[in-house]
């Protein structure tokens, strides 16, 4: 890691390491100059490693991009008085694969309606177009902060078998990120 050069002759020995060791145990000035050494190279690895990856751009790490960065658009909402036909038409009009049903009040998620809803309720108990939402919607969506990571993002959709996340600042509902 270092190179030396001499100013005059000089001799060089190369010690074992079990004699380096002993002489560390034995000689408290030693023991101070090789763990001056030892921090010196540590501290050299680490500043290495920080330049290493602070010359990475982000871009290059796009699992590490804040969640913020994959919300496109507001989340489309509706309330829970909504009938699932109307929720149906708003889903087909806006383009988009789910629906977070909100309190009028407040505006907090209360749930979230997705294309598997349709499908599961379509193939079990049957749908009725004319009932509200709230009968078919999945309770208490899981959402993350807009300051997570997409990987913390991928990672808890992939753990609770989910296909949509509410993005959340502050308290408030930002967006809905899908797969």
């Amino acid at each position: 890691t270092h190179l030396y050069e001499a100013a005059e002759d000089l001799f060089c020995y190369e010690l074992d390491a079990a004699i380096v060791e002993e002489l560390v145990r034995v000689s408290p000035p030693f023991a101070r100059f090789c763990v001056r050494q030892i921090d010196s190279l540590l501290l050299q690895g680490r500043q290495a490693l920080r330049a290493a990856f602070n010359a990475e751009a982000v871009e290059d790490r796009p699992l590490m991009l804040p969640l913020a960065s994959a919300v496109k658009r507001a989340a489309v909402t509706c309330s829970p008085d909504t009938l699932l036909h109307a929720a149906l038409q708003l889903m087909q009009a806006q383009q988009v694969g789910s629906v977070v049903i909100t309190r009028a009040d407040d505006g907090r998620p209360l749930g979230i309606f997705t294309e598997r809803d349709l499908v599961k309720h379509g193939a079990g108990d049957g749908l009725d177009l004319d009932r509200p939402i709230t009968e078919y919607m999945t309770p208490d969506p899981i959402g993350l902060p807009a300051t997570a990571t997409l990987y913390e993002a991928a990672l808890l959709m992939a753990q609770h078998g989910i296909r949509h996340l509410l993005v959340n600042h502050g308290g408030r509902l930002v967006g809905v990120v899908s797969e």
